[in-house]
């Protein structure tokens, strides 16, 4: 067992490791992203990928 799988364990599964609810990033006036919520887990791995498949 790796060190993040030993870390996952001890967490409480009650709570998010992260909670993200709202968010909205911009790049001058385009709006890249709004409204974006999420939540992670322990042991979970997120990735962010654009429309181009870029992340």
């Amino acid at each position: 067992m790796n060190a993040i799988a030993k870390a996952a364990e001890t967490l409480s599964p009650a709570r998010p490791l992260l909670a993200v609810e709202g968010l909205e990033k911009r790049y001058g006036s385009a709006i890249a992203c709004t409204d974006v919520s999420f939540r992670m887990w322990p042991g979970e791995v997120l990735g962010i990928v654009g429309e181009s498949g870029s992340g």
